[in-house]
């Protein structure tokens, strides 16, 4: 029998998830995609609902922490959009739909879900204060940002990756129109 560490597992789950839908995160269904026996599973995870949660903390490390942080590091708020816009577009978008359907069907992963999506905007306010001065305005366009990077990681058939920068693009041009009107307002941060 083969070794399978606590990573396989995840990333296996991931795999199943985007395959199959929430339906294939069962232990015999993962035990049986591993080649191993449930003796494994239990190794690494007290029950289904332990493992379900540490795949959801990963996916919120990998997909919200690390991203925030990388993009945190920036010198100013117009490379910190930049590199989070980079960074964004490399997260799989049939996983990111595969756990947002596991959020329809399992409580703890509506949680996360809710959490991640939070967070993401929280920041997105945050970068939008460093250009706008009204803190409302900032949350509601926080929300516009984050509806069109749903919208067009989300869609069908997905968009293809000249279609995709295109779109960056005049995003781009979009948020820096907006932006212009607060020159002066607040400190060039770009």
């Amino acid at each position: 029998m083969k070794k399978v560490g606590k990573r396989d597992w995840i990333e296996e789950g991931f795999k199943a998830l985007t395959d199959s839908g929430p339906q294939a995160l069962t232990i015999e269904a993962l035990c049986v995609r591993l080649g191993v026996t449930k003796g494994s599973f239990y190794h690494h995870f007290k029950n289904r609902q332990d493992y379900i949660k540490e795949l959801l903390k990963d996916w919120q490390q990998e997909t919200t922490v690390q991203i925030i942080s990388a993009s945190q590091s920036e010198t100013n708020a117009g490379k910190e959009i930049d590199t989070l816009l980079q960074l964004v577009f490399t997260i799989p978008p049939e996983r990111d739909l595969a756990v947002r359907a596991l959020a329809l069907y399992e409580p703890e992963a509506r949680i996360f879900q809710e959490d991640i999506d939070r967070n993401r905007r929280v920041y997105l306010e945050k970068i939008n204060n460093a250009f706008v001065d009204d803190a409302e305005e900032s949350r509601l366009m926080a929300i516009i940002d984050y509806a069109w990077y749903l919208g067009i990681r989300l869609m069908f058939p997905p968009l293809d990756e000249d279609d995709k920068e295109k779109m960056i693009a005049l995003y781009k041009k979009i948020k820096q129109s907006y932006l212009n009107q607060y020159r002066g307002k607040k400190d060039d941060n770009r």
